[in-house]
Parts: C-alpha cells; sequence; structure tokens
C-alpha cells in the first residue's frame, strides 16, 4: 500500500507540474485520476479495516486464527486433513477457497460439479455412486458459498440442488463435520 500512494503522488505530481495539466482537457483528466485514486485508497482502506492483517503481520494472531477468520470453510478443512485417510477426498459445493484443500479436496475448477451430481441422482445411492465416481468419499458442504450462489441464481437450481443434497443426507448421510460455516458428510447408502 505505501508504493502505491507514493506512485500515486508522483504522478498527481507530474501532472500538476506538466503543461498538459494546465489546459481544461489536461484538469479533467488530472481530476478523473485524483477521483480514482481517492475511491481507490477508500477502498483499499475499507478493505484494511474489515481483513485486519496487522495482527497477524505483527505476530499478535497466528496464520491460523487469521485463515480461521477469513476463510469460512478453513477449520472444516483443517478437520479434514487431521481425520481424512490418504486416499480420501472431498468435493466441495462450490468453495473457491481450495488452495487451503489440496490433498484432501478434488481438484477442479468447476464449482458447480456438485450441483449436477445432485441433481442428476434418482435417489441417495445414484447420488452416493456419482460421488464416488468422481473421486469423491465425502461432500463438504460451505453453507456461506450456497447463500452466495442462491442469490445469483434466480432459476432456483442452487436451491433445488441444495434439497436434493439435505435430503439424500438425511437418507443416508452423516456429518463428520459440522459448524456454522460447513459441514462435512459422509455417505453409506447401502440397502
Amino acid at each position: 500500500m505505501p508504493f502505491y500512494s507514493i506512485s500515486a503522488a508522483y504522478v498527481i505530481h507530474d501532472l500538476a507540474v506538466s503543461r498538459a495539466f494546465r489546459s481544461n482537457a489536461g484538469k479533467v483528466f488530472g481530476g478523473a485520476v485524483i477521483v480514482s485514486l481517492a475511491i481507490s485508497l477508500v477502498l483499499q482502506i475499507g478493505l484494511f479495516m474489515k481483513m485486519r492483517p496487522i495482527g497477524v503481520i505483527a505476530g499478535g494472531e497466528s496464520k491460523d486464527q487469521f485463515l480461521r477468520r477469513m476463510v469460512s470453510t478453513y477449520a472444516a478443512v483443517e478437520f479434514a486433513a487431521r481425520a481424512l485417510a490418504d486416499n480420501e477426498r472431498m468435493l466441495s459445493t462450490g468453495d473457491w477457497r481450495l488452495y487451503y484443500c489440496q490433498e484432501k479436496c478434488l481438484s477442479s475448477d468447476d464449482q458447480f460439479h456438485w450441483l449436477a451430481l445432485a441433481l442428476d441422482s434418482g435417489d441417495a445411492s445414484d447420488f452416493q455412486s456419482r460421488l464416488t465416481e468422481a473421486g469423491a468419499t465425502f461432500l463438504l458442504v460451505s453453507w456461506r458459498d450456497l447463500d452466495y450462489f442462491r442469490i445469483h441464481n434466480p432459476e432456483g437450481l442452487v436451491e433445488s440442488a441444495t434439497e436434493r443434497i439435505l435430503k439424500f443426507v438425511g437418507e443416508c448421510g452423516e456429518a463428520i463435520y459440522e459448524d456454522q460455516d460447513a459441514a462435512i458428510y459422509a455417505f453409506d447408502c447401502r440397502t
């Protein structure tokens, strides 16, 4: 952030002393640059205040504490890293923060793979089979991500897929981890 501020001050200074800035077009351009920089600075300060990284930088907060505060599924992923066997993987409900779950989550850039599996499955047993075929042994559900996807999915597909998953969980699923932000479900649908 200091580099950005110093660079912005340098550009503003150069504009102020240049002849181009003295013309009307230069003044409009200079004003637009100044407003843009001011907006950017306000947004950066707001983001900085929201994230509160000083504790980590100064050593008052551990990296894990910071990540638990910032990444809603981090505690679930930490649990999975400790509890799941080496060959067990989770499919995530669109969690784009899979960087923190590299070894225990399916590697996929398709945030809606879970949705297709849920909507294409006839019943809980079929869902478990499709989950296994995809290479997953567990389902990591991020409640915040589902809420976000619901807002941006007026067709109702996310809501339908979520209802189906919860129905499948009720039939033959079990939460092996649960908190207010996430849950990890195992399925055992043998009939």
